[in-house]
């Protein structure tokens, strides 16, 4: 797989378009439970681009949903969450619990993934949104 350039708010970070897909499914998988239609749109949005873009253009829209403090607030906990939730994972996460989260792409994974790629994404995403380097 490729890197993807994510923008937000005339920042910019890259992140290897796997490690994002699995960050951003596990951030999704988090978040579905709350009964919001901002999440809903940008986890639709989020499935749209890792599933229908090309390799190296996944887009997250940060600058057209992240509009407001409390809604950068929302993701960067939904972040949190998911990063937390890692910590209780040995060095790998199970190839056949990310299948069953990534069934909606055409990603399939052979082998356990690595925690720490995961993680990567996640503080990459986080600092990106809320301005740290």
């Amino acid at each position: 797989m490729a890197y993807s350039i994510l923008e937000f708010s005339g920042r910019f970070i890259r992140v290897h378009d796997l490690d994002l897909s699995i960050a951003c499914f596990l951030v999704i998988e988090v978040g579905s439970g709350m009964a919001s239609t901002f999440l809903g749109d940008v986890f639709e949005a989020w499935v749209d681009s890792i599933c229908y873009d090309g390799p190296g253009c996944i887009d997250l829209q940060l600058d057209f949903y992240l509009t407001n403090k409390e809604r950068e607030s929302l993701i960067v906990s939904l972040i949190g969450e998911v990063a937390r939730n890692l910590e209780f994972v040995s060095g790998f996460y199970p190839k056949d619990r990310l299948n069953a989260i990534l069934v909606r792409t055409k990603i399939k994974l052979v082998e356990d993934y690595k925690v720490e790629l995961i993680e990567e994404a996640l503080i990459g995403l986080r600092g990106l949104i809320v301005g740290e380097r």
